[in-house]
């Protein structure tokens, strides 16, 4: 049985049935494929933006980003300081041809380019891999969720489901869109409510964050070589180039939004907000992991000790 407050209980069932209504008043807006797919292609930049945002701060980066810098250091945040370079080939290559075709996916325009066969191959593959994220973006958020109300985690993985397709197929890429702003502002404030109960919890403050941090180097970002097994410096910074060429330039989820965009202007503008405001976003998860793990270093516990890194930040909160 759930030990949450009964008003918390009313904040997550007012959360729940707000996104509901939105989905649904977006599917009264859905009176072509256009509409569903891009949103009429009407959508502001700033808007699909923050979409972008939210889509990569996900519960996968929310849980397991905080997670790494708990058990490991900040390695990771050099991947996704590379990561936005693919910008630059989005500005100069992909977003100019794609707005320019006018398509609706990017999968129209490989079998336009290539035939049928390579748009099937790559259609199959985006496919396999979305089932394969959206699979341990439900598994991450289960966790938490699971943790505070006190049941199975197979009926959040079910419940959550559901909940998501009735939404997002009801209300199509406006409905994506508009509830990505709003749960990126959730997580970033639930993430910025995190930090300061930790900061206040620990006799220095900040101070703590940092001393502590550097003496057990818990900032490092990885070993100065380049070792294609294992997560170093420069193998990451290669993993990140290749990464965001790979999402700025040919993701069916960020072309379908440069197309969803009302001009190249706004799409240009979409990708450098997606792009630029993901690196503090992301130094501020790790962040919260290195300040965990000073928190419990200094008030040790040991229940804590026998969770898994993606289960401390749950429990914490």
């Amino acid at each position: 049985m759930t030990n949450l407050p009964l008003a918390d209980i009313v904040v997550i069932l007012l959360y729940l049935g707000f996104v509901t209504w939105l989905g649904l008043r977006c599917s009264k807006k859905n009176h072509t494929s256009d509409d569903y797919f891009l949103g009429g292609r009407r959508m502001p930049g700033w808007a699909i933006g923050i979409s972008m945002i939210g889509t990569s701060i996900s519960s996968i980066s929310f849980l397991a980003l905080p997670a790494t810098a708990f058990i490991l250091d900040w390695r990771l945040f050099t991947k996704h300081l590379a990561l936005p370079t693919g910008l630059i080939f989005a500005f100069i290559v992909f977003i100019p041809l794609f707005r320019h075709w006018n398509g609706t996916t990017i999968f129209e325009y490989l079998e336009k380019r290539f035939g049928p066969l390579v748009r099937t191959y790559a259609a199959l593959c985006f496919i396999f891999l979305q089932l394969i994220r959206v699979g341990s973006i439900l598994y991450l958020v289960a966790i938490p969720v699971s943790m505070m109300l006190q049941i199975p985690i197979l009926w959040v993985i079910y419940g959550g489901g559901a909940f998501i397709m009735l939404y997002t197929v009801a209300g199509g890429l406006e409905a994506v869109v508009w509830t990505d702003v709003m749960q990126t502002a959730i997580l970033f404030l639930g993430g910025l409510l995190s930090l300061v109960f930790i900061v206040h919890g620990l006799p220095d403050g900040l101070g703590s964050v940092f001393s502590v941090g550097a003496e057990f180097d818990k900032f490092s970002l990885g070993e100065m070589r380049f070792d294609l097994n294992d997560r170093t410096f420069y193998t990451l910074v290669l993993a990140g180039l290749l990464g965001g060429i790979g999402h700025f330039g040919t993701s069916q989820e960020v072309v379908q939004r440069y197309l969803a965009c009302s001009s190249v202007r706004e799409a240009k503008k979409a990708a450098t907000i997606g792009g630029l405001a993901m690196i503090p976003i992301w130094a501020f998860l790790l962040f919260i992991g290195t300040a965990r793990f000073v928190f419990y270093h200094i008030k040790p516990n040991r229940a804590v000790a026998g969770l898994e890194a993606d289960q401390v930040l749950p429990d914490f909160i």
